[in-house]
């Protein structure tokens, strides 16, 4: 029984120990203070491993909170026998606190010696800061509530919310006492602003969803007027949940309001005045590198607003690749040098559109004169600039274009003989620019001695006309003599009397020589047309009396019976001579007459298919000789606007021709067609050898025969040239396509035209009047050496039927072309001997007549050097060899059409 007893008590004091470590935190040290036990719930709260504590003092986890004093007392209460109880702040090996309500007991030897200390600690950690809290709370409480601007209020939770309680610097804040709020239910709600009341009441009626409420409001003063208030406020509830009532406070916040308003309209008129001035301001720490920049940054480098996330190397790599490292020279120079920040660069959008923008900035340094800031801002320039590089750009083309066309712009004050004049002048007059200064005098006295009072008359009628406007010489330092034009706009003051004159000087020696020239070559032109005509009169005189005379005899002789067959033979062999002697001479003639101008053409319309009979029946004597069958296909009511017997004459050419030079046997095939651009076409088709194609450029040259090593054809070699400008004085073309052993096809195209018959009903309708249709033939010239290049364009431009086209081998030759007819397109080749295309080109632009004729270069130069020279020397297109044709095409189709319109 005992033993059960003793078993029982053992049993009970070790759950009683279990429970005791379970809660408590317990150590034992000795009478030095090393410990020598402690539970598991010492090291859990400590933060230390048993073995790191035992052996170790109660030091090891002392916090420094208390006092020296308080550890003292501790110990002298434990060293004198008696058990210590209090509240000890310690420090866990991670350096947290914790707090511990502590009891430490001494366990006492026979003689009353502590021999060593239990401890028995309660964490109390929680408690301590929750008392620590409330002491805040208070603290917090009683200083808003004695010193605080805001005050302090506490109301009903339900409307109208009944204030119950106001601290008593509501006075001071808003004038009112405490007493006006809490006695008059409605006193807080009547005086919320009526703009905001209806607001705030119903933001309150929603407290319960987050029991805790901010607003802002204007409240009316004791004076009348409006403060702004921050109303805080809480929803306190009981232990239940259920709503108690609202405690809060309100401060004044009407200056902090005023300022941000104030702030705020400031902040707007200088986002406005950034948005009108497209101006971005920029803010750059440079020690972080952290960047600020105002939103109208990010549309500076075309992007929307906050798109762009905002950093340098954002701001860099938005720099045109061009203008980057002078953009980073010039920060690194303000930062580094203080040079102020001032630069023109270009920014690349995302879309690839560049724009210009202008910087400006600053450093900002610390005492130390350390760069610790950048400020600056920027603003789009890119019309400004555009219109800068515009205008530089123009002055550059002037500049340009006055020393292309040798003309300088000038200013003369007559009054103080003051003269203003461009750099071109100087040259001009044999100087070097800027080499003295101009003067009324020393331009005076470069005039020729013999033009000096041509030009002092042209500024006295300036006086009355406004207008100054002479050609005259000038005389250079090194005695060279130039002819110059005037031209000037006077500017006279209320009397009448000249003040300035404003105006230019032109160099236009070269044009007056050429002038001279061209006159002088009209002139011994006309006199060798004159001398050739008067020669061709006489020789045709002096050649048809004795051929009057042969025919005539002739004639005699083949009605002579007396003749045997051999003797008529022979007449009829010297009357065959004696006709083609006389055809010859006939066409020699009218060949002089075209080169003369001296041919009249009756222009009206021409009915096709009498005429086409009317030749057929002519011809059919010479078919029939050689077996060779004659078709034509033609509506009754064809008509050509044309002078029919030249017509007339230029198909007789054609269909002799066709059947002289087919095969026995052979075929010839006249018809009719409709053309481009109300045009008709009018073709002979043989089924003869044909012509090879290196020869078809030849065929319509003078004195050229078809076949001339055929002795059996006869022919003078100058009706195919006749035909062709016959056809072409009358707004026509005409041509031959042929193919070796098939035959040839000629052509005539002319304007289409109605014929009216007796009853007045139209036989065919056009469109178009004649006038117009004559007006759509465009002259060409091309200027070309190579002889295989002319004949490559002539093939080509063969496909334009409105086109004709005027060829020289030399430059000399195409200016003569160019200044006597006055094409409506010139294709000019770069590299020719004696005179280039450039030299050339100089020579057109410098010319009044044809300086606004397009010039297409032609050329094997592609590099584009030669491109960029072409372009700066006048020239509308430049087309390199070998030529793609279908792009040739579309450039002179677009030019002439430019033309047209």
């Amino acid at each position: 029984m005992t033993a059960s007893k003793a078993d029982q008590a053992l049993y009970e004091r070790e759950r009683e120990h279990e429970a005791l470590n379970q809660h408590a935190i317990v150590s034992i040290a000795d009478a030095a203070g090393t410990i020598t036990y402690v539970n598991d719930k010492f090291c859990e709260i400590s933060g230390y491993r048993r073995e790191e504590l035992l052996g170790q003092n109660h030091r090891i986890i002392k916090s420094g909170e208390h006092p020296v004093e308080f550890y003292r007392e501790l110990w002298r209460t434990i060293a004198s026998g008696n058990t210590w109880q209090g509240e000890v702040c310690n420090r866990r090996k991670d350096g947290r606190l914790y707090w511990v309500e502590s009891t430490i007991t001494p366990f006492l030897d026979s003689n009353g010696i502590p021999y060593q200390y239990v401890s028995i600690r309660t964490d109390i950690t929680h408690v301590k800061a929750a008392e620590a809290a409330v002491r805040a709370s208070e603290a917090r409480l009683n200083f808003l509530v004695s010193s605080s601007p805001v005050s302090i209020y506490s109301c009903a939770t339900c409307p109208p919310y009944v204030v119950t309680y106001v601290s008593p610097n509501v006075k001071a804040m808003l004038g009112f006492t405490p007493e006006q709020f809490t006695d008059n239910p409605n006193f807080w709600a009547d005086n919320i602003h009526p703009e905001d009341r209806e607001r705030v009441l119903g933001e309150l009626a929603r407290l319960s969803e987050l029991d805790f409420q901010e607003h802002e409001y204007r409240f009316r003063t004791h004076g009348g007027n409006y403060r702004w208030v921050h109303d805080m406020l809480r929803l306190i509830r009981d232990e239940d949940g259920k709503p108690l009532e609202i405690v809060g406070y309100w401060f004044d916040i009407t200056e902090r309001k005023r300022a941000e308003q104030q702030a705020e309209a400031h902040k707007e008129r200088l986002r406005r005045g950034q948005v009108y001035a497209n101006i971005g301001t920029w803010d750059w720490n440079i020690q972080t590198g952290e960047l600020f920049w105002t939103e109208r940054i990010a549309p500076l480098f075309g992007h929307r607003e906050g798109e762009l996330e905002t950093s340098y190397e954002n701001f860099l790599a938005a720099v045109h690749p061009d203008d980057r490292n002078a953009v980073v020279d010039a920060v690194n120079a303000c930062i580094e040098c203080d040079v102020p920040y001032e630069i023109e660069h270009r920014v690349v959008w995302p879309d690839g559109t560049v724009r210009w923008l202008l910087e400006r900035g600053a450093v900002l340094r610390d005492a130390a004169g350390k760069p610790r800031q950048m400020l600056g801002v920027v603003q789009d320039i890119d019309d400004r600039k555009r219109a800068e590089l515009a205008l530089a750009e123009r002055e550059r083309q002037l500049r340009e274009a006055q020393t292309l066309a040798r003309i300088g712009n000038w200013v003369a004050d007559i009054r103080t003989g003051h003269l203003a004049w461009s750099d071109e002048i100087y040259r001009i007059f044999g100087y070097e620019p800027g080499s003295f200064e101009p003067s009324v005098a020393a331009f005076h006295a470069a005039v020729h001695p013999d033009d000096r009072e041509k030009v002092r008359e042209s500024e006295q009628r300036a006086e009355k006309t406004g207008r100054h406007d002479v050609v005259h010489r000038i005389v250079r330092p090194d005695g060279t003599v130039r002819h110059v034009h005037e031209l000037a706009q006077a500017e006279v003051d209320a009397a009448g009397n000249l003040l300035k004159l404003a105006g230019t000087v032109q160099d236009i020696t070269e044009r007056v020589e050429a002038e001279q020239a061209l006159i002088a070559a009209r002139e011994e032109a006309e006199r060798a047309n004159q001398a050739k005509s008067e020669f061709l009169s006489s020789m045709s005189h002096e050649l048809r009396t004795p051929m009057n005379a042969i025919l005539g005899f002739a004639q005699l002789l083949e009605f002579d019976n007396r003749l045997n067959r051999d003797q008529k033979d022979n007449v009829h062999e010297i009357s065959k001579a004696g006709y083609h002697l006389l055809d010859l001479i006939n066409e020699v003639l009218d060949l002089s007459k075209i080169e003369a101008g001296r041919i009249d053409l009756s222009i009206e319309p021409v009915g096709l298919a009498g005429l086409i009979e009317e030749c057929l029946n002519l011809v059919q004597p010479l078919a029939m000789a050689r077996n060779i069958g004659l078709a034509s296909q033609c509506d009754q009511g064809a008509a050509m606007r044309a002078d029919r017997i030249r017509l007339k004459q230029t198909l007789l050419n054609l269909l002799s021709n066709a059947i002289k030079y087919n095969r026995e046997g052979g075929h010839v095939f006249l018809s009719v067609q409709s053309a481009e651009r109300n045009f008709l076409c009018l073709s002979v088709t043989d089924t003869g050898i044909g012509i090879p194609a290196e020869k078809l450029n030849e065929i319509f040259q003078p004195f050229h025969r078809l076949h001339a090593g055929d002795n059996h054809v006869e022919g003078t070699g100058i009706g195919l040239n006749i035909s062709q400008r016959l056809i072409e004085m009358m707004g026509g073309s005409i041509g031959v396509n042929s193919t070796v052993g098939v035959g040839s096809t000629f052509w005539i195209e002319l304007p289409e035209a109605n014929i009216v018959t007796p009853d007045g009903v139209p036989v065919a309708t056009d469109n178009a009047t004649p006038a117009l249709a004559a007006e759509q033939l465009y002259q060409v010239l091309y200027i070309e050496d190579n002889p295989a290049n002319i004949k490559l364009m002539t093939s080509i431009l063969t496909q334009r039927r409105h086109i004709r086209l005027a060829t020289a081998h030399t430059p000399a030759l195409g200016l003569e072309l160019a200044l006597s007819r006055m094409p409506d397109l010139i294709l000019l080749d770069i590299n020719m001997p004696d005179m280039d295309g450039y030299e050339l080109m100089h020579i057109f632009q410098g010319n009044v007549g044809l300086k606004n004729i397009p010039v297409v270069a032609i050329t094997a130069n592609a590099m584009p050097h030669d491109l960029a020279r072409s372009r700066k020397a006048g020239f509308v297109e430049y087309l390199t060899k070998p030529l793609d044709v279908a792009r040739f095409l579309q450039v002179v189709d677009a030019l002439l059409d430019g033309k047209t319109r």
